[in-house]
């Protein structure tokens, strides 16, 4: 069972990575769009499109990576109000919740997912893009994100027994 963890774990570390490289792609793009907008009023058709994807891909796959360690926001000005036995209970709480949130939207996501490219629907923009190559991420990411806080939640449990 360990192993699983370790090697799901080093799963979200990689997809984090890729997702810091994808924004820093999504950065040079943008910077990219607006140079040539500015500077030589030739904008381009195409980057405001693949800044977006990137947005939304970075994001989701940095996601569970976040959770694990904790490097979200949260607002915590209720939970503080409790002793540590409180706020623990609250912290497993969340956490429960944010996994059937996640788990909820993976399910969803992948089906309207599948009902886009059975339709084989494309973006009304100038790149054309099918419509499920941007959205697949959106349950891979969720998938992750609800596993990451499922694994939070056994650890808490395992912590406090």
């Amino acid at each position: 069972m360990n192993a699983l963890i370790s090697a799901f774990e080093s799963l979200n570390k990689w997809m984090a990575r890729l997702g810091g490289a994808i924004l820093m792609m999504a950065a040079v793009i943008t910077f990219y769009d607006v140079s040539c907008r500015f500077l030589l009023n030739k904008p381009t058709d195409w980057a405001l499109e693949i800044a977006q994807y990137s947005l939304l891909f970075g994001t989701m796959l940095g996601g569970a990576y976040a959770f694990r360690d904790d490097l979200y926001i949260r607002v915590d000005v209720i939970t503080n109000l409790f002793p540590k036995a409180g706020q623990a209970r609250f912290k497993l709480l969340g956490y429960a919740i944010s996994f059937v949130s996640f788990a909820v939207l993976a399910w969803y996501s992948g089906k309207y997912t599948h009902f886009c490219f059975l339709k084989g629907w494309s973006q009304n923009t100038p790149l054309k893009t099918p419509m499920w190559l941007p959205l697949i991420i959106i349950p891979i990411g969720s998938i992750a994100m609800a596993l990451q806080n499922l694994l939070l939640i056994l650890k808490d449990i395992k912590k406090s027994s």
